[in-house]
């Protein structure tokens, strides 16, 4: 028995991976006829996102003050269930090119996707944002009465 090392086994080279010239962000701004309706589209995830990221985070904020030790304990996982309203914006946004560049998909279900693909990341967004208001209303985290108010009026009776 002798303790040599192993031949080395010889693995096939990596291939690089092919790179396409174009990224999903320069498939919403590429000048073209269809930027006129690209651009308002892409602002309007934008602009509905910023808004869902800037409640997850004045939720995260009222949390943080309510107890500053549990929420840097738990923050891996707070910070994530923040930010997901805001995620259904981008993964629309990121959805929507490879729809279009697809050639499989024919131009109706295109079309189709583009006026269905925003209102159904509002309504998964809104949808998440009632289910984290009522997560905070269960763990009684003390907020100012006006929001208070507002976050009582989005939640459903009897939760």
């Amino acid at each position: 028995m002798s303790f040599q090392a192993r031949p080395a086994r010889e693995s096939p080279p990596a291939r690089p991976r092919a790179r396409s010239g174009s990224t999903w962000f320069s498939w919403w701004v590429t000048l073209s006829p269809a930027v006129a309706w690209r651009l308002p589209l892409l602002g309007a995830f934008a602009l509905i996102g910023a808004w869902y990221l800037f409640r997850g985070l004045v939720r995260m904020a009222f949390i943080f003050d309510a107890n500053a030790l549990i929420s840097f304990l738990l923050a891996p996982l707070l910070l994530p269930l923040a930010a997901l309203p805001a995620a259904c914006f981008y993964f629309g946004a990121r959805l929507m090119p490879r729809i279009w560049r697809d050639a499989r998909i024919g131009g109706g279900t295109k079309a189709l996707n583009t006026v269905v693909l925003l209102p159904a990341a509002i309504a998964l967004a809104a949808f998440l944002d009632v289910v984290e208001t009522a997560i905070l209303m269960q763990l009684r985290i003390p907020m100012p009465s006006v929001v208070q108010q507002i976050l009582s009026s989005q939640v459903p009776p009897g939760l």
